[in-house]
């Protein structure tokens, strides 16, 4: 019950947030502001990521090794 509480009273302060932010357009611009640095940051971070990850993958897998052949006896 708790828990239903915490989110039903997360989801009422996120829209009266919402509203008060529509009403006034300094806060509107910050708004913007700040969601357009969050997306340049999530921006960054994946770019990093990505070269990270296709650094790390070799270029070329190296060629398999033929299996030695069991000596046999003379």
């Amino acid at each position: 019950m708790k828990r239903f509480f915490w989110l039903a009273t997360g989801i009422t302060v996120g829209l009266i947030a919402a509203k008060e932010i529509e009403k006034n357009p300094r806060a509107k611009a910050a708004y913007d502001e700040a969601t357009e640095k969050l997306k340049n940051l999530i921006s960054a971070f994946t770019e990093g990521y990505d070269e990270e990850i296709k650094a790390s993958k070799p270029a070329a897998k190296p060629a398999a090794k033929r299996p030695t052949q069991p000596k046999t006896a003379k």
